[in-house]
């Protein structure tokens, strides 16, 4: 009889560990936040939520019905709506490739105030507020 294999626990998620109430940001206007490479949001919606990975064809737009945004400069702010929260979290994977001036972490350093950062194997994950 073939052995039936169960799925993974994923990972602690670094978005978790940096903001201690975790994912209290989906739906609720506390906060946004900003993926940044924007190509990161697979992976970061495989430790996110795996039926928004699953549901491939829908992903970014799942995730931005959660207020989370993927972009790569602080160009790409233009077109998201900064101004009902109050809290900002910042992941920046790839950064050097992706924002090699660090725009985004420019941009939100002289407009909020930097409540915790925390840096993960090649992950940067900042929470600010206002």
């Amino acid at each position: 009889m073939p052995e039936i294999v169960k799925e993974k626990e994923a990972a602690p998620s670094p978005v978790g560990e940096a903001c201690p109430e975790g994912n209290s940001f989906r739906g609720r206007g506390g906060a946004v936040v900003i993926v940044s490479a924007w190509y990161q949001y697979r992976p970061f919606t495989y430790y996110y939520n795996r039926e928004y990975f699953r549901d491939y064809e829908n992903t970014i737009e799942l995730l931005r019905k959660d207020n989370i945004h993927c972009i790569d400069k602080a160009d790409g702010l233009a077109k998201v709506n900064l101004a009902p929260f109050s809290k900002i979290i910042l992941v920046q994977s790839h950064r050097p490739v992706a924002d090699p001036e660090n725009t985004l972490y420019k941009y939100f350093n002289e407009n909020y105030n930097l409540l915790k950062s925390t840096s993960y194997e090649g992950i940067k994950v900042s929470v600010l507020g206002k």
